[in-house]
């Protein structure tokens, strides 16, 4: 399904990446480096996002509806830019410590 969060998020998600290698290329960091941290970013930002989005939403999958594995469906919608950015943040660091 096609939505304008959804567009936009992934927008600014390549735009993160076109950002991340312009920079690295100016550092003289190879794209080894690059390569780690988008395979990384995606998924981190992903799952930061959702999870985010679950812990702040807790008590209506706890006590609303009172099943908590409804957390575990991400097809029914619901993510955090602040959680995608802590996700992103993370990848970021273990990319890092990756390259040494």
């Amino acid at each position: 399904m096609f939505t304008l969060y959804g567009a936009l998020a992934a927008l600014s998600l390549a735009a993160l990446l076109v950002i991340a290698c312009l920079v690295l290329r100016k550092k003289g960091v190879g794209y080894d480096a690059f390569i780690r941290f988008a395979v990384l970013a995606i998924p981190f930002a992903f799952l930061g996002s959702r999870i985010a989005f679950c812990l702040s939403n807790l008590s209506y999958y706890l006590e609303t509806i009172a099943l908590p594995e409804m957390m575990l469906h991400v097809w029914d919608g619901g993510a955090s830019m602040t959680g995608a950015m802590a996700g992103v943040i993370l990848a970021a660091v273990v990319a890092a410590k990756w390259c040494k």
